[in-house]
């Protein structure tokens, strides 16, 4: 599965965030300065610490991982109860 290209800018958005709080980052960084600048290292290095959790219309969640881009989890829809 490939991942669009909003899923890719909130996950090194995300990424960003997490290490300008203090995260420790999963490359060596080397020259890198800036969160964002090593978030986008870390997603083209394929370091990622994350699962992406799609949701489609149907109610159908995967996940996703999105360093290989492998579903790794399928959940089906829920039953809506009727009121």
């Amino acid at each position: 599965m490939t991942l669009t290209k909003f899923e890719i800018a909130r996950i090194i958005g995300v990424r960003a965030t997490q290490l300008e709080q203090g995260a420790p980052p999963m490359i060596d960084i080397g020259d890198l300065t800036d969160s964002l600048s090593i978030a986008t290292a870390e997603y083209e290095q394929k370091t990622i610490p994350f699962v992406i959790i799609r949701t489609y219309p149907n109610g159908t969640k995967v996940e996703i991982d999105p360093n290989t881009g492998d579903e790794i989890g399928r959940e089906p829809p829920s039953k809506k109860s009727s009121v």
